[in-house]
């Protein structure tokens, strides 16, 4: 590669097909949609109550406004004016219409309050399920991202291998290596190839952090995200081993001082 080099690296986690935040966000959705279903059956049961402690005629206008505003489909059909087949009969009294208008609008309260149940308990279920995911499988499921910018100030053209190693010092000669691959080098196959004084930007990805031994993954926990430095080291395909520079073995912490030194930068412009 010439006098290749790695002069920037960071280190991030891959988030799952839909992100958690993602997750989160229609969950939230869902309880606002319960908590809005609530409110309109406990308006809906106000007006009942209002409506059937009325004494003057207008009672029943009430009710019809009532279930103008509130369709549903009962699970039985309540006997009207006029029967389905258009057979005539005796016509309903005020009174009649006044309880048979107040027996659907009941009957309509109590399917709201079934299904809200159903849903209510639906939702406990997936948020108990969703928080025992986010605790106990999601972190064995995550995947170490490795964004690095590449330069080949050679001469020649030469392209990297796909696979490479992240080491981070732990410290008293302890060290963890995740084994990493070129991201996306199954599709495209040229990802590695650098011409002469060319620089791009590759990803590196691990494995599973479940696919770790026990002691690997133990150290991976307890020290991603504190200081310790870590270093990709990758070989081209002359097999000349090419190292990054160090950075803390933590997601973001590169990426947070980029932008810290830009935001200096702006400031040093708008200042002017």
């Amino acid at each position: 590669m010439g006098a290749g080099y790695f002069p920037a690296m960071d280190v991030g986690t891959a988030p799952p097909a839909m992100s958690v935040e993602e997750i989160d966000r229609q969950m939230q959705i869902g309880t606002n949609r319960i908590n809005m279903r609530r409110d309109e059956l406990n308006t809906l049961i106000q007006k009942l109550e209002e409506a059937t402690s009325m004494t003057n005629g207008d009672r029943e206008a009430v009710l019809d406004s009532i279930e103008e505003e509130n369709p549903f489909v009962p699970a039985i059909v309540l006997q009207r004016d006029e029967p389905e087949d258009g057979r005539r009969r005796t016509p309903m009294s005020a009174r009649q219409r006044i309880d048979a208008s107040v027996e659907r609008i009941r009957s309509n309260i109590a399917q709201r309050k079934k299904y809200l149940q159903s849903t209510i308990g639906k939702m406990i279920l997936a948020e108990k399920e969703w928080t025992a995911y986010k605790d106990k499988i999601l972190p064995n499921k995550a995947k170490l991202i490795i964004t690095c910018a590449i330069g080949n100030r050679g001469s020649g053209a030469t392209a990297l291998k796909p696979q490479g190693i992240l080491r981070a010092n732990l410290g008293d000669g302890h060290y963890l290596d995740l084994p990493m691959k070129l991201s996306g080098y199954e599709t495209s196959q040229d990802l590695g190839v650098m011409a002469p004084h060319s620089f791009k930007i590759i990803r590196l990805q691990s494995d599973e952090v479940q696919s770790m031994t026990s002691a690997d993954r133990q150290r991976y926990t307890l020290f991603l995200g504190n200081i310790s430095p870590a270093t990709v080291y990758m070989t081209d395909v002359n097999n000349k081993v090419f190292a990054s520079n160090s950075v803390p073995f933590a997601p973001g912490v590169y990426e947070q001082k980029v932008f810290d030194n830009l935001k200096h930068f702006a400031a040093g412009v708008t200042h002017k």
